[in-house]
């Protein structure tokens, strides 16, 4: 049941009610005056027959989680540098084209989940949309991995120098390369 309980307190003069919606967060409260209850003859007070006026106020509750400090923003930036060089690195040295397909699903996939992981931060304030522009361009550059894989698979690209070509020549690329010298010129270590 959404009704948790109903609870009735009488104090001289009037009753209040106090409703709990569970789930909903909402508290319901109801102010009963004995001006407000009015019997049906004559307009007196009396508890027989009540003419009830409610007011509803509804109360949420918000929680704003606090930016992470630099040193720990610049831990998660230099993480997943890492993990994107790594995974872009070993796609400019695949040798053969099934290597090739293996290691672009990876790349795509490494830098999908950098881009996820990163977006879940809350970032210092003083680079907030430096962060969002880094976020887009791993984005963009997990869907150019993804392109070229498609464009391997179609017979467009066919070794591991061409494949490498498009995706770091790709907006995605460039984005995440405008975003990290900003971060560089504010100071921050970013990258591998």
């Amino acid at each position: 049941a959404w009704l948790v309980g109903l609870l009735f307190l009488a104090a001289f003069g009037g009753t209040s009610a106090v409703a709990v919606i569970h789930g909903h967060r909402m508290w319901q409260h109801n102010t009963i005056t004995s001006s407000q209850i009015t019997s049906s003859a004559g307009g007196h007070p009396s508890p027989a027959s009540p003419t009830v006026q409610s007011q509803t106020t509804a109360t949420t509750s918000t929680y704003t989680p606090a930016p992470v400090s630099r040193k720990h923003y610049e831990s998660m930036l230099t993480r997943a540098g890492r993990s994107v060089a790594r995974a872009l690195t070993s796609v400019a040295s695949a040798r053969t084209q099934d290597q090739l397909a293996a290691r672009l699903q990876r790349a795509q996939s490494v830098l999908s989940d950098a881009s996820a992981g990163l977006d879940q931060l809350i970032p210092p304030p003083a680079v907030a949309s430096i962060h969002a522009k880094l976020v887009h361009g791993l984005s963009k550059l997990s869907d150019a991995a993804s392109n070229a894989a498609s464009a391997l698979d179609g017979g467009a690209i066919c070794a591991a120098p061409s494949a490498f070509a498009s995706i770091s020549g790709s907006a995605g690329a460039r984005e995440l390369r405008s975003a990290v010298a900003q971060l560089l010129a504010r100071g921050y270590a970013a990258g591998a």
